[in-house]
């Protein structure tokens, strides 16, 4: 399929650059939530670099701001863009706010190709600025800015790596070097990639010149290997002379030119080692012919308009041409306080608007548009009806396919010894849809845990797309996903062992990697491609072991032996002092009322609505930056909700 083939493309650049994370060695994992563990990696390394992305448009920069981690996003902050194009004579400052996980989006910098950008923010009372930011014709950019950094210039010290969130993987600037804390000083880690086909480029000769402020060049050469990585080591004074300039060539295999970086000074690997990537061709361009329609428009969040009559919305429905959906069956659904949901219904035209009219208003009520379309379900964001305006809502659809073959996926298992001979798994996900339409399967989708999993949780950043009920061992999907976005579908889970894990997990989508993380002390028996890549983390070392790439519909099979077990005797003791509690509280357990997920939201929900209550009380300017926080959040929980739990009026009423 045409369309399919362009974005074939793409998820083969986050393949790459997968392989280019481990060649350089700056990341095991991405972020893990409290409710599944500690982290593999501390955001705070990946503060200010700027990484290229695939997913994100070409002229789009986006900004992530995070208190320290990723469990506490700066929401609500303004983020200080300023540009520059490539000739340096047109420059402009923009401003943008952080809105939902910390995230501001800068788009339309077309005029700025080739240039640069640098963002600057304030958290918790200091300024933290990144590295200039490439505006690419190629891709979009990420960076985060996170608090709580070593040294106040968080932008000269962090390793260039992935995210973790659910924006995908991404790939320095080829050829610039970027620090790299866990290495040692004087160290140079050079990473290589052939970008046509996809793979690292072994056995490559790759030359170092140094060029010192006095004397003769010093060249020193080494060959890369299995990973298309080669190393340079102790370029520090005596052995280079100080302020020395550094350059790194490699021959591209079957023509007469070289891949080389920028030059750079020999200072930069004062204090931490530096790594740099090298890359060879380009990654297959679709034709013409190729090219599918896409969407033209970003679309406007929900916003009053003094257009559109008191009690009423105004609902605008566009497919993925931004042509209009006509005919079709339109909703807005009021959630007051208490919980109850009323509906107001309306059909399009043949503009694609419904006016939706006779809205009940209320001061404490929020208002979403949801709609059926070509059998998926779709909603808005939660957005107020204030007493003398109405509402405008734009909102997007697709058409949906149920073949799985339309998503492409990656997934990582991270291993951790836990107590009573458990071992918890964390299995990181991230799939994206190719083609033009959205995915939907008829019957569902389930992201499971390995057999004899327990204890299944979703992870905090895939909670937009997944639900679990109570004690299930699976999460089901709870939307169509969006054709070309890269959406997190992660979770993680608890499995027993005596000394060695036996994990057998059955993929639902085909997988272009399979990759295994586990403390240096654990061994991985059988499935690796390959020795596992040595990798620091937290002072120590860990594991990465690569399984290639899965079809939908393979059991993959892992034994991970080297796990502590408990003596048995502690066991019957620990049986022992279990039944005696379980006998004195059984009664008391018996008429606790259980919380299940949906009741903890309910109490999340009471929370906020208590919050929002107090805050329009206050007034001001604060109370209104709150006041937005509040109820982004109460749109995540509301979310959950309605796909938790579809007679949600009913239960919250009663």
């Amino acid at each position: 399929m045409r369309s399919s083939d362009r974005t074939t493309v793409r998820l083969r650049g986050h393949a790459m650059l997968a392989c280019l994370a481990a060649v350089l060695a700056s990341i095991v994992s991405s972020d893990v939530n409290a409710q599944a563990g500690p982290a593999m990696m501390d955001p705070k390394r990946m503060s200010g670099i700027p990484r290229l992305d695939p997913a994100v448009a070409p002229g789009t920069i986006t900004i992530r701001c995070l208190l320290g981690g990723f469990d506490r996003p700066a929401i609500g902050v303004n983020v200080r863009v300023e540009l520059r194009d490539a000739q340096a004579q047109h420059t402009e400052v923009r401003e943008v706010v952080t809105g939902d996980q910390g995230r501001a989006e800068l788009s339309g910098l077309e005029s700025f190709f080739d240039g640069q950008a640098v963002a600057t923010v304030v958290l918790e009372g200091r300024a933290l600025s990144s590295q200039p930011i490439p505006i690419s014709r190629e891709a979009g950019t990420r960076v985060m800015l996170v608090s709580g950094a070593a040294h106040g210039d968080v932008a000269a010290e962090q390793p260039a790596s992935r995210e973790g969130s659910h924006g995908g993987k991404e790939l320095p600037t080829p050829g610039v070097p970027f620090a790299l804390p866990n290495r040692p000083r004087g160290t140079l880690v050079v990473g290589t990639l052939d970008l046509e086909h996809g793979r690292p480029m072994t056995g490559l000769q790759v030359t170092l010149r140094i060029e010192p402020s006095h004397g003769d060049t010093i060249v020193r050469t080494a060959r890369t290997d299995a990973m298309g990585r080669t190393v340079f080591e102790n370029l520090v004074a005596p052995t280079i002379p100080a302020r020395s300039k550094l350059r790194v060539e490699a021959p591209i295999e079957g023509t007469q030119s070289v891949s080389s970086s920028t030059w750079f000074e020999l200072d930069q690997l004062d204090k931490q080692g530096v790594a740099l990537v090298l890359t060879s061709g380009r990654a297959p361009a679709p034709t013409q012919a190729q090219e599918p329609s896409k969407t033209t428009t970003t679309l406007p969040s929900p916003r009053s308009s003094a257009n559109v009559p008191a009690g009423s919305v105004r609902v605008h429905v566009l497919d993925a041409h931004d042509q209009p959906v006509v005919s079709h069956a339109v909703e807005v659904v009021k959630k007051d306080m208490a919980g109850t949901d009323m509906t107001y219904a309306a059909m399009t035209d043949a503009h694609g608007v419904a006016m939706v009219e006779h809205v009940d208003l209320a001061a404490d009520a929020f208002y979403v548009v949801r709609m059926t379309y070509d059998g998926a379900p779709y909603r808005s964001e939660l957005f107020e009806l204030p007493d003398t305006m109405g509402a405008e809502v734009y909102q997007r659809v697709y058409a949906v396919s149920g073949d799985s073959s339309v998503v492409k996926a990656a997934v990582q298992f991270d291993l951790l010894a836990r107590e009573n001979d458990h071992v918890q798994v964390v299995q990181m996900a991230e799939a994206m849809v190719t083609g033009e339409r959205a995915f939907w399967p008829a019957g569902g989708l389930r992201i499971a845990g390995a057999d004899g999993s327990k204890g299944l949780v979703v992870m905090d950043r895939a909670s937009e797309w997944l639900r679990a009920e109570d004690k299930a061992p699976f999460a089901e999907l709870t939307g169509p996903i969006p054709p070309g976005e890269v959406v997190d579908v992660s979770v993680a889970y608890l499995i027993e062992h005596d000394g060695t894990a036996l994990l057998r997990w059955t993929t639902p989508l085909s997988l272009m990697e399979v990759t295994v993380g586990v403390p240096e002390q654990l061994e991985l028996i059988g499935g690796a491609v390959g020795a596992p890549e040595s990798v620091p983390h937290q002072g120590k070392t860990a594991k990465l072991y690569r399984l290639g790439p899965r079809s939908a519909g393979t059991t993959i099979e892992l034994a991970v032996s080297g796990l502590p077990t408990r003596p048995r005797v502690y066991r019957n003791i620990a049986a022992g002092v279990a039944l005696t509690t379980v006998m004195a509280v059984a009664s008391a357990l018996a008429l606790a009322r259980r919380r299940r997920p949906y009741d903890r939201l309910i109490e999340q929900r009471d929370a906020l609505l208590a919050a929002l209550t107090a805050a329009a009380a206050r007034g001001g300017p604060a109370a209104a930056s709150q006041r937005t926080k509040i109820v982004r959040a109460l749109d995540r929980i509301y979310r959950q909700l309605d796909a938790l739990d579809p007679n949600i009026d009913t239960k919250a009423a009663s």
